[in-house]
């Protein structure tokens, strides 16, 4: 997962609710990964819901314009799939080849999973060999929705482009936002967008642990308007000119979510409530020796304190090209992780 090797060129495509992003990425010899060509190319209303394609000819088409606007160098896509579609749950398996444990996996997790195995695209990310057998590897398991995988492919070959790779979105962030301070011992990462919380918990930049949480800013937003009787546009007008010392409770990310400033809700503190409960759950499930020391410091830093407003100098740049306003802008932490490389899990 070292971001220091070279990519392979791919061009990262991170699908929003209201635009795609595509990102492609360069390696330079003394300056490591750069971004190299971005573009972003706005959808119309119901073309993405909750980071799934539903109108493949229309993002198909939006595809074609992004390749237009972004000059890129190849067809070659790497596709992410982060939603509450996909399960990502630690596991143990036998110690046998990949394609062994890809044919047993569908029988081995069938109880687990939301949906029928066979209407699932499953994949095994191992960790490390079991502490108390040697036979025995621990690692995640990784299940997606066919349909929701097969509909962006779908958009993809309309829009004449080639899917190189499928990758989880949250490997891709932790890629990104993983480094220097952040990149030893175990660290809690939380992405907030509009529909979707990713909390991934790693340890020295290798994810043990990821769970999507089914709601994000776009909920935080509508109980606002629902409880103040404003308009999105108004409120977002009152929030803008608050002072950041009036307001110590509102959640800032990492460079590269979707951010606004909030109020507390009490719908923002129960997905507060849940990303606790999240890291929670994974300190008591394993062993001492990643128990989460630092777990409230990196919850403190990305949700209160750890204000970014431009990219992270963390192992990456921009070309000269590239706006490093029009970045922050269009969030595409997801679409630099994703170019970044990584083994396709699918």
């Amino acid at each position: 997962m070292s971001p220091l090797k070279a990519p392979e060129r791919v061009v990262g495509i991170d699908f929003g609710t209201s635009s795609v992003r595509g990102v492609e990425v360069t390696t330079h010899p003394k300056k490591g990964p750069q971004v190299r060509r971005f573009a972003r190319i706005a959808l119309p209303s119901g073309a993405v819901e909750d980071g799934e394609v539903m109108e493949p000819n229309t993002v198909g088409d939006a595809l074609k314009r992004l390749w237009e606007k972004g000059s890129f160098s190849t067809n070659k896509v790497a596709l992410g799939v982060g939603n509450q579609r996909v399960l990502v749950r630690p596991f143990t398996v036998d110690d046998q080849p990949a394609s062994r444990v890809r044919e047993a996996l569908p029988a081995l997790v069938e109880e687990i999973l939301p949906f029928r195995s066979e209407d699932a695209l499953i994949d095994f990310y191992p960790i490390e060999r079991h502490p108390n057998d040697a036979g025995r590897v621990n690692g995640l398991v990784v299940a997606a929705a066919k349909h929701a995988i097969d509909e962006a492919v779908r958009a993809i070959r309309i829009a004449k482009l080639r899917t190189h790779r499928v990758d989880l979105i949250p490997f891709a962030l932790s890629r990104v936002h993983l480094w220097g301070e952040y990149s030893n011992g175990t660290i809690a990462l939380i992405y907030q967008a509009p529909s979707s919380t990713t909390v991934l918990i790693a340890t020295n930049r290798v994810p043990r642990f990821v769970r999507i949480i089914p709601a994000g800013d776009e909920d935080v937003t509508a109980h606002m308007e629902q409880v103040l009787g404003l308009g999105h546009e108004e409120l977002t007008a009152e929030l803008a000119t608050r002072p950041r010392a009036q307001d110590p409770s509102a959640s800032t990310r990492l460079w590269g979510s979707q951010r606004t400033d909030r109020q507390s809700s009490p719908r923002h503190r129960r997905l507060l409530g849940q990303q606790h409960r999240t890291e929670d759950r994974h300190s008591s499930a394993v062993r001492p020796k990643y128990a989460l020391a630092r777990r409230l410091r990196a919850i403190r830093r990305t949700l209160r304190r750890h204000h970014k407003d431009r990219p992270p100098d963390r192992g990456f740049g921009l070309h000269d090209t590239i706006s490093a306003e029009e970045m922050r802008i269009a969030a595409p932490s997801a679409a630099i992780g994703l170019a970044m490389g990584g083994e396709s899990w699918l």
